[in-house]
Formats: C-alpha cells, structure tokens, sequence
C-alpha cells in the first residue's frame, strides 16, 4: 500500500482586516445626501400640491410652473375632475333607474331580469372607474429630483465644482466627498430647503399653507446640517496619512459615536448600512492598532503607490528591456520612499570598493 505524505504549511493568521475608508466616507455621505434629496423632494410635492390647488382652472398663462409641470398637472387634474363628474352622473342615473333591492345583497337580487343584469354590470364598471380616477387624482405627477428644493442641490454641488457619476446610482468621488465635508459647502447644501421655500411665495399658496412649508423646511435644514458637520468632524479624523496619539484616537471614537448617535435621533426609521457598522464598532480599532490615520494603509495610500508607478514608468518608457525598466521604476520608488536608506546602501557599497 502506498503512503501518501503531506506536508503542511504554517503561516502567520491574518489577525487584521484594512478597513476601506475610501468606500466608508463614499457610502456614508452618498446615504445622508439621499436622504437629504429625499426630503427635499418631499417639500417639492407639497409645494407643488398647494400650487395646483390654488390655481385658477381657467388660467393657461405659464408663468407659474416647475418647467411648465405645475400647468401641465392642473390640467391633468381638470381632466380627471371632468372624467369623474361624467362617470358620477351616469352612475347616479343608474342608480335611479335600478331597482333597490338589486343593489343590495337580497336573495330577490338572485333572480335578476337581462335588462338590469346589464345596468348592474355597467354600475359596477363605473365604480371601478370612479375609484381608479380618484387615485390617480390623489397622485401628484412630479418626478423626482425635479423640483426647485431639489435642483437647488445640484446648484450647489455645481457651484462648488462638485460632479455626481452619472452611473451608480450618481455617487460621488473621493476627492468630492472631502470637497462636501468642508464647513461652507455644508452650510451652502442645508440651506437650500429653507432659502427655496422662503423665495416660494405665490398668489397661489395661502399665508397659513406657505409658514408651515417654512417650518418643515427649517426643521430640515437644521437636521441635515447637524448630521453632516458631525459626518465632517469623522471624516477629517480618520482619512489622513498622520500618526494618532492616544488622544487624538479617544477623540475620534467621541466623534464616531456622536455621529452614529445624531443619526439614529434623526433618522430612527434608516437601517445601518454594513459601511456604518464598520466605522462605528471595528474603525476605532484599527486606529489603535497602528496608531496612524487611515490614509496610509487604505485605498487611498494604495491608490498613491500606483500612481507613483506611473509616474516613474512614464520616466523610463523609452527602455527597450522590460526588466531594466521594471528595475529602473523600483529604484526611483525606492529612493523616493526611503532616501536614508538608498544613501546607506551607496556608502556601503563605496567603501567596498
């Protein structure tokens, strides 16, 4: 019988996972940035509801719109009024004209003559339709992101040269979401909602209808600049390539938990995405364990060592032999990483010689 030997091989466990940082700050400020288009979007309905409402139904004049949406919904809505009023004196004559007891459930309905089986069918199809209308007139036919509260956003973002992806879902980069957490754009973001609806007055919305828009919209701006300052004082605590006292780390573990604390008040409904428990229970540790931001062993410091590569390798492009070239690109990082010790090897190896 043959004996099978193996051999094993004992490595060192992986006792430490690097967090991405990178992808932490992106999920995080892209979920409050929703949440904030969210709300926004939601004053945009109710301002556009109050618009449609006090509108003058024979008023075609296009002055007052949304990009010509609050128009075209008054006469969506004057349309669906006029379809209910007709479906509501049909069935009313139906109604009439029909027997009471075959709109009832009584056991004479069992036995129903062909002429009101007819009217009972039709009677029951002009429910039906008269239900669907009135959902629909319920309804408020404006997109989302549309509205003056929500492009106000992308005005700002604009502003501050700040690009949303046109794909995945319009996340933003790294380098905008640092640009985001500074204090200015963060002021200049939280005040759209209030500035918007204050510049909001119509001949069509009532005094009372129009302070209320005012308040909510208040209450949001307050809500949204509380959690994304307190999202800044996290961000610039941990996405830095500098070396953290113990200090330095006990305040960023204060500005986590205040953080996550600030958004489960101000969001209790929101789950916590996997990206909010990383930073709320396992960044913390990672700081303690290497006591250096995370800028140096995150994406960010692998994304810096490639781009150094590039550099250099566009330096030596001209090589004809691939591995002098690949040699040439590890010296150059070499001495521009640690110059004291390419110096020591040069002593070392002059005095050799």
């Amino acid at each position: 019988m043959t004996r099978i030997q193996y051999i094993t091989c004992l490595v060192p466990c992986v006792l430490k996972v690097i967090l991405p940082s990178l992808h932490i700050s992106l999920g995080i400020f892209k979920k409050i940035y929703d949440l904030l288009e969210s709300d926004c979007h939601s004053l945009d309905v109710r301002l556009f509801k109050l618009r449609v409402e006090g509108a003058d139904e024979d008023d075609d004049d296009d002055e007052f719109n949304f990009d010509q949406a609050v128009v075209a919904e008054v006469r969506r809505q004057q349309e669906l009024q006029h379809q209910l009023l007709q479906k509501r004196e049909s069935l009313e004559e139906l109604e009439e004209e029909l027997p009471l007891f075959q709109l009832q459930s009584h056991p004479q309905a069992q036995q129903i003559h062909g002429e009101y089986r007819e009217m009972i069918c039709k009677a029951g199809q002009l429910h039906t339709d008269i239900t669907e209308l009135e959902s629909r007139a319920a309804a408020v036919d404006l997109p989302f992101g549309t509205g003056p509260v929500a492009c106000g956003l992308d005005t700002v973002l604009q502003k501050h040269n700040v690009c949303r992806q046109a794909y995945h879902g319009k996340s933003f980069v790294g380098n905008h979401v640092h640009k985001c957490c500074q204090v200015k754009v963060i002021t200049d973001l939280t005040s759209v909602p209030r500035s918007v609806i204050a510049n909001a007055k119509s001949e069509d919305i009532s005094i009372a209808a129009l302070n209320r828009l005012e308040r909510e919209a208040a209450v949001i701006s307050k809500k949204f600049e509380e959690v994304l300052l307190q999202f800044a004082d996290v961000h610039h605590g941990i996405n830095h390539s500098n070396p953290l006292t113990d200090d330095g780390i006990q305040q960023i573990d204060i500005s986590i938990k205040n953080f996550m604390r600030c958004f489960r008040a101000h969001f209790p409904k929101a789950n916590i995405s996997p990206k909010m428990h990383l930073l709320e229970d396992h960044a913390v540790d990672q700081l303690r364990m290497f006591k250096v931001g995370f800028g140096l062993l995150n994406e960010q410091g692998g994304e810096l060592v490639h781009t150094e590569f590039n550099r250099s390798g566009r330096v030596v492009q001209g090589m004809q032999d691939p591995l002098q070239k690949l040699l040439s690109v590890m010296r150059r990082h070499h001495t521009t990483t640690t110059p004291e010790i390419r110096a020591a090897c040069v002593k070392k190896t002059c005095k050799e010689e």
